[in-house]
């Protein structure tokens, strides 16, 4: 489930009731102020987990959440642009999951690509998902 607008109170109770309703297993946020932070967590449940990619600036890129009775998750690497987590979950499926929120700048990209490459030639043997918005428009 990807959110947006969470600083709105209605929202914030549809994902809680979304969460809770539809079992949800992961929640990723994008571009969040982390002095909003306490809004957000207020609404996701404390049997849950999280990591986000806050740099030098109060503002987070990625925040994902998952849920802690489902999935197994550690940290293994994070950026600017991506984070990047080994999970395990109840029926003992192990991968790796890459959330992506791409820079607006080629360089920046540049620099994701780099730091994607290396993370699937250490991990080629797992199955890898690799999500999110990498910030590129194809036009022919």
């Amino acid at each position: 489930m990807e959110c947006r607008g969470l600083n709105k109170l209605a929202r914030r109770k549809d994902v809680a009731d979304h969460v809770f309703k539809l079992s949800s297993s992961f929640i990723l946020l994008t571009k969040v102020n982390l002095h909003n932070s306490h809004r957000i967590t207020s609404c996701i449940p404390h049997c849950w987990s999280s990591c986000y990619n806050c740099d030098c600036t109060n503002t987070a890129r990625i925040w994902v959440f998952w849920n802690q009775g489902i999935w197994s998750c550690t940290l293994l690497a994070k950026s600017s642009q991506q984070i990047t987590l080994p999970v395990i979950n109840q029926a003992s499926f192990q991968g790796i999951f890459t959330i992506v929120y791409g820079s607006n700048w080629q360089s920046g990209r540049q620099a994701l690509s780099k730091e994607l490459c290396q993370i699937s030639r250490a991990y080629a043997h797992l199955p890898w998902a690799v999500m999110g918005d990498f910030n590129i428009a194809r036009f022919r």
